[in-house]
Order: C-alpha cells, then structure tokens, then sequence
C-alpha cells in the first residue's frame, strides 16, 4: 500500500498551505510514522531495557541524517499540534491567514528580501579549481538589486586584494623533502599493481612537484580530506603507512585457505587432474585450480604463494662444442637450403630418440627450496622405447614411427612411409646429424635407386640429403621439440610398461599437431631470420644440449 494512501486523511490537513510549506511538513510527518510504525517496532524486538527508545531514537536520527535535537522538536511538536504543527514557519510569509501553527514557540526570522529582488544566474564550476567561481559570483552580487552597495564594495575589495584564491589552485607540499631511496620506493609502489598504494604514491609524488590539490584530487580519485589524511600520516610516519596489513578476520581465512589449497595441488601430479604432464608448471597450477575450486588465481597470487612456501624449479644445463672440420660449410648449405624452399619442396627435420627406459625418471621439478630430488641409481628393467620422428620445416607437423633399434633398415622404413605420404611434392630434402646409419652405403644406394624410379615414373618426389655438422644439435630443431617432449612426459615420470610410455609419447605429438594446424608456423625461430642467425657469426662451439 502506498504510504500516501495510507495516511491521506491527516496529509489532506496540509492542502491550505502554500507548496514551500506543505512539502516540508510532509516529510517531517512521514519521518515521523516511519519512525512509530516501523523503526520502534524492530527496535523493541531487537533491544532489551528500558533505554531501548533513546538508542532507536538516535540510530534513526543518524541513519536518516536528521540532527536529533532537530527531530525531537518535531516530535514534540506534531504531538501538541499534529501534522499542523510540522509546517515551517517564514515570518509568515507563505502562510494563509485562517490557521497559524505553533503559536507557543515562535522563531524571529531575519527579514527576506521579496522575490522581485532574486536574479536567476548559472555558475560555471571547474572541478579542478572550483575557487574560480568567485570572479563570476561577483559579477553578480555587482547586478543583483538584493545586496546593499556597502555588501557590493566590501566583496569586490575582496576579490580585488586575493587573487591568488580564485586565480591559482591550492598548491600542495611535503612537510619534509623525499630521499633518493624514498623517491624510488614512491615509483615503485606507483608503477605497481595495488590501486590504493598507487594512488598514495601518486599524491605524495605530485606534493613534491607543489602540484594543485585539486589536480592531485581529480588524478588520485580521492577527496580533499584523504589527501591531507596521506600527507599527515607521511610527516609522523614516513612511507610505512602506504603498507597496510591486512586485520580482517575473514579476508586472511580466505588467503590461507587459497594458499593450502595450492599446496595440495602441488602435492599431486597433474596426470590426476587429466593434464598430460609429469611436472607442475604455472599454466598447469592455474588450470588445475580454476577445475578443482571453480575460481580463478592470477598469476600475481600465485607466485606470491609459491615465494611465501619457498618453492622454486631446479634444472641443470650442459654445453657441447662442435669438432667438425666442415661446420661452416655444412651450416652455410643448410641455411642456404632452408631460406631458398620453393612451395613444391619439403625439408624434414629427422632423428631418433632412445633407447628410454621405462623406469622413473628425475628432472626439473616444482619442491620448497630445501628439498633435495633424489633419484634411485639401481632400478628393475621394464623395457625401453625407441622411435624415430621427422618434423616439417614448414607446416610444423611430426610424423613418428616406433622402432626396435637404430639401424639403416629401420630409417629406410620411415623413408618410404614419408614418402608415400609426401608423394605430391616434387622434392624432399631430408637433414640429420652425423650417426652412422644415416650414412650407410645400403642407405645412399636404396635413396638413388628411388630417386630413378621417381624420374622414370614421376610418381614420387626426387629426395636429398642436407647433413648437419657434428655435434651440432641446435641446428636440428627437431632436437628442440624433443627435449620439450622429455619434460612434458617424460621427466619425472615413473611409467609401468613400454605400452605406457609410448601412449604419452603419441598422445604428445598428436595433441602438437593439432595445436599447429590451428596456429601454424614454421619449425625453428632465429634459423630462418638470416639478419640474426648469420653464419659468418655463428661459434663453433658452446650451445645448449636438447
């Protein structure tokens, strides 16, 4: 039910005064009923004692924002004289002759002038310096017929001997200059991804410049009196107050909950949360809890977790140097072969992989700082998987095939497959290090026995060899897609069969070639910008082991 309705009889009193009047009175009265009908009334059930109307009363007054002594007249009031009592009184002026309230307690009023002397004027307001309004409130107390000469002269006189108010914004300092240290402390927070101690830097950066405080109002988002809060807290306390520790109850509840929670992931492997992995990385971490709990942790939390619990990565690296006497020859041809491919021609990548035991295996591994990764010398023979994979320079595509061992007969079989897959191409060029059955007579015979049967014929691609330089495994970047195949499955990985093994191993290579076919990209990076990878500058030696 609407309220007017409800209390239409009592407000129809008020219809014999002017609206000035009767608009104030009715929301005296309808303060007035909420406050009996409503707010007592949950106050009874709520409080106990007999002082429960005193504190309701002020609840009120404070929830409403009515001063209390101010509502406590009207209280009075609207019970000695009812809703005619509420009516505001100005020196009589809008009242109707045939009723006066509140004949006891009358206020004398300051005379007013009559609406005849109003002039109706708009105040432009710069947010920045809202004080320059004063130049155009004078111009019109010097038009305005309200205000006696004497008013006129005095506040001209005003304005004429401070300009400095209205003209220039209130300039902010430091009660103290800043050190270097406390200048690069103050950048930092600034630059920083917490908004409230940006906004702290930011104010005490733009004092030290003597900025206006209403330009340091409008740039911080905060108002006059947070500002001057920030500069007296700085003068007592320095930079340590921009740090606030966090006390509520309920938000560290919420940050040691999250924290365990990423504790308990990590004490997991992620093959559990369906993730094709054998160790933990960020990515991972984040997607098995958003799975998990249903939340998202940015990345800022997590490392801010994973630095609290002392957990880092550890990895060991290895070098190599190449004794090749051709190393820059074989590399110029490579690079030359690379950067000249036509659309009809393929270049393959090629290398074997294993013998890998199917044992469990060490590696880069996510752990507090103090542990130590132990692995066991001695372990029982499950068997061993080996395989032999080519990668497309060109589409990024593997192709893969399980063998028993490395020898000719072997890589001739993967050959032949490649090539009946490869057929419409007019040529295949083929690049792989120096082992010996990848320079076998029986393999260079077999290579130009097929290359004459492709001319004859015209069935099947011509195909060529480009060799690498010895010990030279950066050059293959099939190498690459290998050592991230060893950390993804294979490193600390503890399989039970070779079944199992080479599950992963396929699941690896599918999961790759399906990524690429929606992104593709050549195979390798700095190998195909000549303006980086420079053979004239390349060093024979020192690169990183795949």
């Amino acid at each position: 039910m609407d309220i007017r309705f409800k209390y239409g009889l009592e407000l129809d009193k008020l219809r014999p005064f002017r609206e000035c009047c009767r608009l104030p009175a009715e929301r005296k009265f309808l303060l007035i009923k909420e406050y009996f009908d409503v707010y007592l009334v949950e106050a009874k059930k709520n409080t106990t004692g007999k002082c429960f109307i005193n504190k309701a009363t002020h609840h009120f007054c404070r929830d409403k924002g009515v001063p209390r002594r101010t509502f406590l007249n009207w209280l009075r009031n609207y019970k000695e004289s009812g809703i005619e009592g509420l009516v505001p009184h100005y020196n009589n002026r809008f009242e109707t002759p045939k009723f006066s309230a509140r004949k006891k307690h009358s206020v004398k009023i300051p005379h007013k002038p009559p609406f005849s002397q109003y002039v109706p004027a708009t105040i432009e307001i710069n947010v920045r310096n809202p004080l320059s309004c004063l130049e155009q409130i004078n111009a019109i107390v010097q038009i305005s017929p309200a205000f006696e000469p004497s008013v006129k002269d005095s506040f001209a006189l005003f304005i004429d001997q401070n300009p400095r108010i209205w003209k220039k914004p209130l300039s902010l300092s430091l009660p103290r200059s800043l050190t270097e240290e406390e200048t690069q402390r103050l950048n930092s927070y600034y630059r920083g991804t917490h908004k409230n101690h940006s906004a702290k830097a930011l104010a005490l950066l733009m004092a030290k410049e003597n900025k206006s405080l209403q330009e340091t109002m409008f740039k911080t988002q905060r108002s006059r009196r947070t500002i001057y809060k920030w500069l007296n807290l700085f003068s007592k306390k320095g930079l340590d107050f921009i740090e606030v520790k966090v006390t509520d109850e309920r938000r560290l509840k919420m940050r040691q909950e999250r924290k365990t929670r990423v504790i308990d992931i990590l004490h997991a492997k992620p093959s559990i949360y369906g993730m094709n992995r054998t160790s933990w990385s960020q990515g991972a971490i984040r997607e098995a809890y958003q799975n998990k709990y249903g939340e998202n942790l940015s990345v800022f939390l997590l490392k801010k977790i994973l630095k609290e619990e002392r957990y880092t990565w550890q990895h060991a690296k290895k070098v190599l140097t190449s004794p090749d006497p051709e190393y820059y020859e074989k590399v110029g041809k490579l690079l030359d072969t690379l950067h000249n491919l036509q659309p009809e021609e393929a270049f393959f990548f090629i290398d074997e992989a294993g013998p890998w035991k199917v044992k469990r295996y060490g590696g880069k591994e996510l752990v507090v700082k103090s542990t130590k990764i132990i692995e066991s010398e001695i372990q029982g023979s499950k068997g061993s998987v080996s395989f032999i994979a080519a990668l497309d320079a060109m589409v990024f595509q593997a192709h893969w095939q399980y063998i028993s061992n490395k020898n000719t007969s072997m890589l001739i079989s993967f050959l032949t497959l490649l090539r009946q897959k490869h057929a419409a191409y007019k040529k295949i060029i083929w690049t792989w290090d120096s082992l010996s059955s990848h320079s076998s007579e029986n393999l260079l015979l077999w290579i130009e026995k097929m290359n004459l049967e492709a001319e004859r014929s015209g069935k099947f691609p011509i195909m060529e060899i480009v060799p690498l330089p010895s010990c030279a495994q950066f050059l293959n970047v099939i190498e690459g897609y290998f050592s991230a195949l060893r950390r993804a499955v294979i490193h600390n990985s503890d399989y039970q069969s070779k079944d199992e093994m080479k599950e992963a191993i396929s699941r690896y290579f599918r999961e790759q070639n399906d990524h690429y076919r929606k992104h593709p990209k050549k195979a390798g990076k700095k190998i195909w910008n000549k303006e980086v990878f420079k053979i004239d500058e390349l060093p024979g030696g020192l690169f990183k082991k795949m």
